[in-house]
């Protein structure tokens, strides 16, 4: 059952006898991956005519498996410089008070891993957030740039800007967001001062950066070091090797960077991040709120260190902290 603000179903009746422009671009301009039901799709129209959406579907692909559960939009219109939101018809209040259509289509029950589209009547992708088999959208919201204002058959991550869950900022309005000023692993200007893992780690079970809850530093800090592995799956990130061992065999030279997005980085690139330090779950982390690495090279990618028990470790778990976020040979029974 599909149900529309009433509103918005007269604005829709008004305009739907004006003819499309031929030029006008429709696009899905953000995507709400809310708790529980909040679960919300924009679609713009950034052209100077009302645009009826003859033949688009909204569609949803389950888990990424390449099928697709579709909402036909023929009857909807969306005029000149503006947009459609439409939402789960479950979701809470604050969400359906800006949406256009309420739902209860599948296509409006989704998951972070589960890519949305809008497709053509042939079932061809006309513009898709998120890609199969990736998880990319959990308990996030994603405005799209405004220079990114166009479709795309292909997910593009930095084209959107990723805000906290439940976060409807600029939902229900087609709002100009630039994207962020490129990183350019400078502090106010100048060659910044890089914190070192090993400092990070510190010889015991969490961070000495870290004093309690909740767990996260405010201060943003400096790291260098080489890409020993990347992750693509429901973490985002990679994971960051020291450039220079410190010989202490109490602090790992490993760390994972959280980006909460698929970097395009792999094993040997020398990167520049900056971040705030995170014990997340038991791991020191580096916690990325925007796109803050930049690639400064490469080299060779590291190899797996031995891990080797010591007298003093009390237990297994203690050692392997010791080598946390490090690429590792588990030791032979």
């Amino acid at each position: 059952m599909t149900r529309t603000n009433k509103k918005q179903w007269l604005a829709l009746a008004v305009s739907s006898a004006l003819a499309a422009g031929a030029h006008a671009e429709i696009f899905i301009s953000q995507y709400v991956e809310g708790g529980g039901y909040n679960k919300a799709v924009e679609i713009a129209n950034s052209g100077d005519s009302d645009v009826t959406l003859t033949d688009y579907q909204l569609a949803k692909s389950p888990n990424g498996n390449g099928s697709w559960d579709s909402l036909d939009l023929s009857s909807y219109t969306i005029p000149a410089h503006s947009v459609l939101v439409f939402a789960n018809s479950k979701a809470d209040e604050a969400v359906l008070a800006l949406t256009s259509v309420a739902t209860t289509h599948q296509a409006l029950n989704f998951n972070g891993d589960d890519p949305i589209a809008l497709l053509d009547s042939n079932g061809q992708v006309l513009d898709m957030v998120g890609a199969m088999g990736e998880t990319f959208g959990k308990d996030k919201t994603l405005v799209r740039y405004q220079n990114a204002y166009q479709p795309s058959s292909v997910y593009i991550a930095q084209q959107w800007a990723t805000l906290a869950k439940d976060d409807l900022t600029g939902l229900g309005e087609l709002e100009a967001l630039e994207p962020p000023q490129a990183f350019q692993c400078l502090d106010n200007g100048n060659e910044p001062v890089f914190t070192a893992i090993q400092a990070i780690q510190g010889e015991g079970s969490r961070s000495p950066y870290i004093n309690g809850y909740p767990y996260i530093t405010d201060e943003k800090f400096f790291v260098q070091g080489v890409v020993s592995a990347v992750s693509t799956g429901i973490n985002q990130g990679f994971y960051l090797q020291a450039l220079e061992d410190d010989h202490n065999p109490l602090t790992s030279n490993g760390l994972y960077v959280y980006t909460q997005s698929n970097p395009s980085l792999a094993a040997g690139d020398v990167v520049c991040v900056r971040g705030q330090i995170q014990e997340f779950y038991g791991q020191t982390q580096l916690k990325l709120n925007e796109q803050d690495w930049i690639k400064q090279g490469e080299q060779t990618a590291p190899v797996a260190t031995q891990i080797e028990v010591l007298a003093s470790d009390e237990n297994f778990e203690q050692t392997l902290e010791r080598y946390e976020g490090m690429l590792v040979n588990l030791p032979q029974a």
